[in-house]
């Protein structure tokens, strides 16, 4: 099957696609392109598929995949993702993308992070891929919580880090905050794929944090955490909250309060920490087969043969476009008007 993915500019992964070994080199493509898409491509270049990227599609491809970003900001824009579009099946990647936000065309497929965002019947439910070249945790069973671990992107720490250290310091004198975020400059970037001496992964996203995507966020932090061993600590958002069993497989907190709190209440009773733990292991085994690569090349599959383009879906993209400009061209007008 040969599968190209829509990439233009920055988002090509150039010639260090070639090379890449998304297990042995996990710290690079980090972002949410590199995650959703580059990685996707290299597993599926692995099991045998042509991929490519670029903003034209070749000839021989059998489909084409947008990613979440790749909205139709313009006319030329529109034009030249549905002139991508029109020769070959296409699947779009939306992550957390924002209801309201739409291409000026209906992909075949949408691929959505969880069950809360679906609403129409083209799209379909996948996980996204886990964490690559995952190193588990070595912690034992019957051991105490000594380290907490934050790994994410420095602008997503919503805790207040050093108000925590200092709880934990004046509380817990025997845990230890790691606070592991990315940085271009740092060599390597990143270690958010050594779990080695974590205990506790904090996956601490604000509720309603920018408006609009609780709901929606791809549980990815939350299915790295389960698949390393280490006891989920998440805020009471749905794309976490919805998957969780509070106290059993992982912990809701609200607080700095809490998450000491619930650390030292499991440091003090060694059976309810042990009984956690086992918890999180058998979500380890109810997780693995459902962040496998051949679900999505079996989605990638479906799409290949079953849909058939027709006359009347190029002319439904061509609709897309000039109603999509009409509506921009009336918007311009209106705020016109109104400013005049």
């Amino acid at each position: 099957m040969y599968i190209h993915f829509f990439a233009e500019g920055q988002e090509h992964p150039g010639e260090s696609f070639t090379n890449w070994s998304p297990d042995t080199q996990p710290e690079l493509f980090c972002d949410g392109f590199g995650h959703n898409i580059v990685e996707l491509a290299k597993r599926l270049e692995w099991r045998g598929h042509i991929v490519s990227f670029g903003s034209t599609v070749p000839d021989i491809a059998d489909l084409v995949v947008f990613f979440k970003y790749q909205l139709a900001m313009g006319v030329l824009d529109s034009i030249k993702q549905v002139r991508a579009s029109m020769r070959v099946p296409s699947v779009h990647v939306r992550s957390d993308l924002p209801w309201e936000r739409q291409k000026v065309f209906e992909a075949d497929i949408e691929v959505v992070p969880n069950h809360n965002s679906l609403r129409r019947s083209n799209q379909v439910f996948l996980l996204p891929l886990a964490q690559r070249g995952l190193l588990e945790s070595t912690r034992q069973i019957d051991e105490p919580i000594e380290q907490i671990s934050v790994k994410c992107f420095p602008q997503n720490v919503h805790v207040d880090f050093k108000l925590l250290e200092t709880n934990l310091r004046e509380r817990l004198p025997n845990v230890k905050l790691v606070l592991d975020v990315h940085s271009e400059t740092s060599v390597p970037p990143n270690k958010w794929h050594d779990f080695r001496e974590v205990d506790v992964s904090l996956i601490y996203r604000p509720i309603n944090w920018g408006g609009y995507s609780d709901s929606r966020k791809p549980p990815t932090r939350l299915i790295n955490a389960w698949l390393a061993g280490t006891i989920p600590f998440v805020q009471p958002i749905e794309s976490y909250s919805n998957l969780v069993r509070d106290g059993k497989n992982a912990f809701i907190v609200r607080n700095i309060d809490e998450i000491v709190g619930k650390i030292k209440f499991l440091n003090e009773n060694p059976e309810e920490l042990k009984n956690v733990r086992m918890s999180v292991l058998k979500m380890k085994d109810i997780i693995e087969p459902l962040v496998e690569i051949e679900l999505w090349e079996e989605m990638f599959y479906s799409v290949k043969n079953g849909v058939k383009i027709s006359a009347n879906r190029n002319i439904k993209l061509l609709l897309g476009i000039v109603s999509s400009f009409l509506v921009r061209m009336l918007s311009r007008l209106k705020l016109r008007i109104v400013r005049e």
